[in-house]
Parts: structure tokens; sequence; C-alpha cells
């Protein structure tokens, strides 16, 4: 079935997906119904692009705007995870900083080499028209360029989702997808479309991740393989379709939920394909090749998830920018771990770090030992290298920082207030010789006492204890994590 475009917009938003007859929803029918929303527009049809498929992600956080979910990896991390089946066969960009100057400078660049983007995921704040302006037109809020580490907020930049499209178009995007209010999707997929974009997906901001993770898994595969943009959408929705649970809920129940129709697909006058299908042979090896660095040993992320602290995380990433060295201070079993962990889960995965490492006071026994531990969570030896097959020590930490010197690196020190002093002097000499000829290093230590002696300067975060709504949100993930059942009233 084909919307027609003289409907007016308030049909094009409603949910034709969850058409249903006396049997069951339509879509999940013997002979199941697809449903197209066509609008004016899309530009010339396009070439499909060889793999790998190259995507890029943009999450802007603006801190003087009300940017919706709190989570800034919300799109983002479903998206990565969702992808991690397809190895080598597509390659994800995360742009940092997330500012206009930033995308046009990454776009320019892709295109100078010969490999450009084909789709643009984004996930921000879209700023409506006030009542008062002659037009009616959305804009988009980027980060501003921030040059300061003292400045305590990021502004918006906010561009006209017209002048967007055609700066994407212009460099031959062709999909975007994006989470948006209802009755903002008409008008932001007519605008994109008008101004050549050739397909937009629409997100309900609501939508599970793992809805987004088999969705975008399904999506990616199908267009890898030939499909048509409509065809890999259908696919998308039916595989949501076709199993609605998507977790383990209080009380040892599923949570099961009909949420395909949350994944809208508004295409132009041409459904294209984005995608060559390679041989057999080239689709095999590209797809056993991983395009996550290496995460180290860093601990598995707590069963009952990350919960909260998203600005945090995002507060430490932008630090980044400006600081090698930072500490997280917190009291006992306030997340000090399980934030550092998470956040240099996240950097690796979206690229910003090639490698990671984990380090606690375990392994800071000795200092040969503390460099052995280092060197075999990022050497390409792996767990075969050792500081014994050196003259001294310190022949082995140059060949350490001379191998990797060219990697950006991330290097957790967890549980610094346990780490025996007398070793200060060696580690000090140690981390300064680091951090001096090794530019792309970055430490994140953690600890409730205060930052190590050594590698200082330390830029310091006070990590504050979770609000009542995450901390409600806390407690059930982690009975639900245990199997437990909730109390049964207010005084167990």
């Amino acid at each position: 079935l084909q919307a027609d475009r003289s409907l007016p917009p308030t049909l094009l938003e409603l949910p034709w997906e969850l058409l249903h007859d006396e049997i069951g929803f339509l879509i999940q029918s013997k002979q199941p119904v697809e449903f197209q929303r066509r609008l004016t527009g899309g530009g010339d049809p396009i070439s499909p692009a060889p793999p790998p498929l190259r995507l890029l992600v943009i999450s802007p956080r603006p801190d003087t705007e009300p940017t919706g979910h709190p989570d800034y990896r919300r799109s983002a991390l479903p998206l990565l995870e969702g992808l991690n089946s397809l190895g080598a066969l597509i390659e994800v960009r995360v742009l940092m900083p997330p500012t206009l100057a930033a995308l046009e400078k990454q776009l320019n660049e892709a295109w100078a080499a010969g490999r450009p983007f084909s789709a643009l995921h984004l996930d921000g704040y879209l700023l409506p028209s006030a009542a008062d302006e002659d037009t009616n037109t959305l804009r988009f809020a980027f980060e501003a360029n921030q040059n300061s580490p003292t400045a305590k907020h990021r502004e918006a930049e906010f561009l006209p989702i017209p002048a967007l499209a055609s700066l994407l178009a212009t460099y031959h995007i062709r999909l975007i997808a994006l989470p948006c209010p209802a009755p903002m999707t008409v008008p932001l997929a007519t605008t994109l479309l008008a101004n050549g974009i050739a397909a937009v997906i629409t997100l309900h901001p609501e939508v599970s991740a793992e809805a987004l993770r088999r969705f975008w898994n399904t999506f990616y595969e199908e267009l890898l393989r030939g499909a048509r943009i409509a065809q890999a959408v259908f696919a998308g929705q039916r595989r949501l379709a076709s199993d609605t649970y998507r977790t383990q809920g209080l009380g040892g129940g599923g949570v099961h939920l009909r949420d395909w129709f949350a994944v809208q697909l508004y295409l132009g006058d041409h459904d294209s394909r984005l995608a060559l299908r390679p041989p057999l042979e080239f689709w095999r090896r590209l797809l056993g090749q991983s395009t996550v660095g290496s995460l180290g040993s860093l601990p598995e992320p707590p069963p009952a998830g990350f919960i909260g602290r998203s600005r945090n995380l995002l507060s430490i990433e932008r630090l980044f920018d400006y600081y090698s060295a930072i500490f997280i201070r917190g009291t006992s079993g306030s997340g000090k771990t399980a934030t550092a962990v998470t956040l240099a889960r996240w950097l690796v995965r979206c690229g910003r770090y090639q490698n990671a490492a984990y380090l606690r006071d375990d392994d800071a026994s000795e200092f040969p030992t503390l460099v052995e531990r280092l060197g075999q969570q990022l050497l390409p030896n792996g767990q075969h290298w050792t500081v014994g097959r050196y003259p001294g020590i310190w022949q082995a930490v140059d060949h350490l920082w001379q191998t990797l010197r060219d990697q950006p690196t991330l290097i957790v020190l967890d549980q610094i207030e346990q780490w025996p002093p007398e070793h200060d002097e060696a580690f000090e000499r140690f981390w300064k010789k680091l951090l001096d000829e090794w530019s792309n290093l970055r430490l994140l230590s953690m600890g409730r006492l205060g930052p190590p002696s050594f590698a200082t300067p330390w830029k310091e975060i006070v990590l504050e204890p979770l609000d009542d709504d995450d901390a409600i949100t806390l407690i059930g993930r982690t009975l639900i994590a245990n199997g437990e059942p909730p109390p049964a009233d207010e005084h167990d």
C-alpha cells in the first residue's frame, strides 16, 4: 500500500503498521502487507556503494537546550551493538565533537578520500518555529564550538533543517535516521526529502534499545544483501513483529511489546539500493573482521546495566579534549568503577580510542608486574609478552611506548588508594614518561581519598549519589538480574 501524496499530514502520521483483520496484524499474515509513506522529492536515483557501507552518527547534547533523552548514547549504542555481527561490512563513525564545523570537516575529508558516508544517524534537539515566525522551519541543535576547558556549559548552534539537508545531499548522504516526536515527523520528512535526501527513517523517542538493536541488525544486513531501502525497513519491522519479547520483567515475567510501528520510513520518488551485494568470499572475509578496538582486561558491565550518570560520562568525555589524566572521586559503592568502565567501553566502541587497558591494586604489587600487565593488554603479543625478555625494565618500557605511541589509548587505574606507596617514585617516572612521549594516551583513575601522587596534575570529578528515580530503576534492574521478586509491600 502506498500513501497518497494528497493526504493530510495527520493521516501519514497514523501507525498504519498496526492495521489488522479478524485474524491478526496484516504485517504478520501469510502475505504480509507493507506500508510505504511516499512524498515528493528525494533527489535523483542513486548508485549503490560497494561495502563497507559507511555510517555517520551525531548525538549533540548542548547544555542550554532540552535535548530529550538524558543519555547521549541512547541511539548510538543500540546501533553499534546491533551492527557487531556484521563485522567490517559496516563502518560507523561517531562524530566528536558533535559540532557543525566538525560535521562539515568530516564530510569533506570522507569525500576527498573517496569514501563518502551513505547514511547519517541523528539524535538531538529539534527546535520548532516560534508562533510569531513567518516560516515554519524546524532547526537542529548542534553543540557550539568550545575552546575553553573552564566553560561549564556547551551552547547550542541551530541550523535550519533545509540547510542541513542541502549540506548532506551535497556529499551524497541518502538516508537519515533520527528519533522524532510525532507532531514533527511529517514536516521534518517532507523538508528533508524536498532538499535531496532519498529516504528518512523516524524513530519513536521511547522505542526500546532492544528493539533498535534488532531492527538495525536486520535492516543493514538486508541492505548489504542488495535490498532496497523499503524492503530492508520492512524486513526489520517484520523481525520486531515476529518476536515481541524485549526483556525480562520484575517477578520473572517477560516484557512483550508490539512496537514495530515505532520505526517508520518516508520515501521520495525513488526507492534505491544503498549497497552493492559483495561476492560471497568477500562477504565472509569482511564479516570475520572486527572493527572494535581492544578492551584489554576491562571488567564486564554490571549485570543490572549502567543506570543514570550519563551527564558524568559526557562531562568526562569532553574533559579528555583538554586533560590527559582525570580522577573520579566517590564514596565506597557509589559506582566509580562502573562509571569508568562504562565510559572506557563506550569510547573504544565508538572509535575514539583504539585500545583500553585496566589496572587495579593487584597489578601494582610490583613495578615490573604493572608494566607487564599493561603490555599484555595492549601489545600485539598479548599474554606472551614479558618484561623478562629485555635487559632492564626501562628497556621494556621504551618498547611499550614506542610500539603504541601512534595509537589513541585509554588506561583505567582502579582502587588507587590501595596501590602500594613504596613504588610511587617508579610510578611517577613511568607515567610521566608515557604521558610525555605518548600524546594520544589518557588516564582515568578513581578512588575514595583523592588522586594519586604520580602523573600529576589530575582533573578531579566528584561522583554524586544517584537521584531518586535512577536509584529506584537500579533497584528494579538489580532484582531482575538476580531473579528476585519485588517486595510484597512497602514495609519489606
